[in-house]
Parts: C-alpha cells; sequence; structure tokens
C-alpha cells in the first residue's frame, strides 16, 4: 500500500489482547447472570435476547472503558 509500513506497537497489540479478553469476560458474565437467574436451564425464549444484549452493551461499555481509560 503505497509503501507505508505500518506496524502495531507491543502496546497496541498489548491493548487489542486486553480488549478482546474483556469481550469475551462481558458475554460470559451476561450468560452466567442468565445461568443464575433461571437456575442453570435458560428457557429458549430468553435465548435470542443474548445476543441482541451483547450487541447493544458492547459499544456502551467500550466507549466507558474508553472515556475513563479503564
Amino acid at each position: 500500500m503505497l509503501g507505508i509500513n505500518v506496524r502495531p506497537t507491543a502496546t497496541v497489540r498489548a491493548a487489542a489482547v486486553f480488549v478482546v479478553g474483556d469481550l469475551l469476560i462481558w458475554a460470559a458474565s451476561l450468560w452466567g447472570a442468565y445461568l443464575i437467574r433461571f437456575d442453570g436451564d435458560i428457557p429458549s425464549r430468553y435465548l435470542p435476547a443474548i445476543p441482541v444484549l451483547l450487541m447493544a452493551l458492547i459499544p456502551i461499555k467500550l466507549a466507558w472503558h474508553a472515556a475513563y481509560r479503564l
């Protein structure tokens, strides 16, 4: 691409790993909350809500963490 070689620094790569890890933890915590709420057996009518909630909450959480540099 026009001879420009842009490689992320070690700090940027580490930050990306932490962001991905946080996303996985947030998704697992939502799933775990549903499991706790329904005593380990999530009714099928609530399953479609999980991806919708994740799509709504992840951008909010990312913005919040970025704003406070967490």
